[in-house]
């Protein structure tokens, strides 16, 4: 399902955060949010998941949708999920489904969330508490429950922070995997220019307020661009086999 918006502003009280955004995500498609801190890349996947108040239109497949229809197709993981928990690792996957959980858990439903888990190197943890694993593990976590939802639309917000080299890449093969095989708007909050060269299909670029660029990685993610938002000299290489890579090289 694609997701749209339309001169999409928001504030918080008195001070705009963004304004005038328009931009298509697309289903199949894995788009990198890209952007300073502070710039509002947090405040726009709010917005997208009915979580915060916007002006503007938010449409998909070209139908307007209030704040509790968003919330019926998508799935929203936050920056901060580092809370402790005594719900187990199982337990909090399952709860993505919360909304259609009967009294009773199937043990169909118990073995889909064990499989996910295992899809992360969790299974041996899952019936060990949130409070008891590490800050990673909880991100994974996490992680797994919006996947659980299995939503029409994921916004994920720096979720692979927390993470080491190797989950990092596992979840972003995961989430490319995902959206092409089932279809579905993936968008990503993230720092890591690298891994939005490497894994994203389309990149959004918000600088000043404002939605600065939108389109491929290769378009997105120049010199020029990178030393004006970030302030950043870098080095961009690109080849047919490896793709874009992105190496910072100093602060202007």
């Amino acid at each position: 399902m694609s997701l749209s918006t339309q001169n999409l502003t928001i504030s918080h009280g008195s001070l705009t955060v963004l304004s005038d955004v328009s931009l298509d995500l697309q289903e199949g498609q894995v788009t990198g949010l890209i952007g300073p801190n502070g710039v509002g890349k947090s405040s726009l996947l709010k917005a997208l998941a009915g979580l915060a108040p916007s002006k503007g239109r938010i449409t998909a497949h070209a139908a307007q949708m209030n704040e509790a229809q968003r919330r019926e197709i998508v799935a929203y993981m936050p920056q901060d999920s580092s809370a402790g928990s005594s719900l187990t690792l199982l337990e909090v996957v399952l709860l993505g489904r919360i909304n259609t959980l009967g009294f009773r858990v199937g043990q169909d439903l118990i073995d889909a969330v064990e499989a996910l888990l295992d899809d992360f190197g969790l299974a041996h943890l899952s019936h060990r508490t949130l409070d008891a694993v590490s800050g990673g593990q909880r991100q994974l976590t996490y992680l797994a429950q919006a996947l659980f939802r299995e939503p029409r639309i994921l916004l994920l917000d720096e979720p692979t922070a927390a993470l080491d080299l190797r989950n990092q890449l596992l979840v972003f093969e995961t989430l490319r995997k995902l959206a092409r095989d089932k279809n579905i708007a993936v968008v990503v909050a993230l720092h890591d220019l690298s891994l939005t060269a490497q894994f994203c299909d389309q990149v959004v670029c918000l600088c000043n307020g404002r939605m600065d660029a939108a389109g491929p990685p290769a378009d997105v993610l120049t010199k020029d661009r990178l030393a004006r938002v970030y302030g950043i000299a870098a080095d961009i290489t690109s080849d047919s086999e490896k793709g874009l890579r992105i190496a910072a090289l100093h602060a202007l």
